[in-house]
């Protein structure tokens, strides 16, 4: 009987891509995987092929499976829709917004910094977890603001999709010298937006918030090993 479920196995898979355990251009061995997690070679090709339709593993035939290098054009696909969808779920978040719904949003706000403070100072190796564990926090407060619009059901399509998208951030949260601060006060805006109807600048906030890493380290995304030469 097989240790693992190859449900179970895909998502441990799936997950070590999205954060950078298993490297981007890492060899993935079909024999290694099956005997690792104690389950035949035929689910495991399945498992494979599920990862290949999630774009997070390559199979270049008679040479290996290759975690896929993170790809900066469909990074730009994903940010231009989640500006276009967010921006118009937050306008509505203007009309419904209650009282008891700022203040979880600022809580959650304060989550972050707290997060922040608890891991100031810290080595290379506690930084892998609190990317991981920022990412959270910070989905956490983007899906509060889907939830509190009625609009989950958008949320969870955005955040299938964003595979690519959130290896990056995990990449940008590992970087000493990216801002979380900013990130951070970027998301009391936004609030301050909402709380106070002003559309004007919720859309300049958010569009600098959401192409904010990328214009940071654009120099960097063309020398390093993670990332797959972008061509637009």
């Amino acid at each position: 009987m097989s240790k693992y479920s190859k449900e179970e196995v895909y998502e441990i898979l799936k997950n070590q891509i999205i954060t950078l355990e298993l490297e981007p251009g890492s060899l993935l061995s079909e024999t290694e995987t099956s005997a690792k997690y104690e389950i035949s070679r035929t689910p495991i090709r399945e498992v494979f092929k599920r990862l290949v339709d999630d774009g997070l593993l390559e199979i270049v035939p008679h040479v290996g499976s290759f975690v896929s290098l993170i790809d900066i054009d469909r990074i730009s696909d994903s940010l231009y829709v989640r500006e276009k969808i967010e921006i118009a779920i937050l306008k509505d978040l203007m009309i419904t917004l209650s009282p008891s719904q700022l203040v979880k949003l600022q809580l959650k706000v304060a989550d972050q910094e707290a997060l922040v403070e608890q891991y100031k100072n810290c080595d290379d190796e506690s930084i892998k977890k609190f990317a991981q564990e920022f990412l959270h926090l910070d989905d956490e407060f983007h899906k509060m603001i889907f939830k509190y619009t009625g609009r989950l059901g958008v949320w969870d399509y955005l955040f299938e999709y964003e595979q690519h998208y959130k290896r990056f951030r995990i990449f940008l949260n590992t970087i000493k010298n990216q801002n979380i601060e900013a990130i951070i006060e970027d998301h009391k805006k936004i609030i301050d937006a909402v709380s106070n109807k002003d559309k004007t600048e919720l859309v300049k906030v958010y569009s600098e918030h959401i192409y904010g890493g990328i214009r940071k380290i654009g120099d960097m995304l063309k020398e390093n090993k993670y990332f797959k030469k972008y061509t637009r």
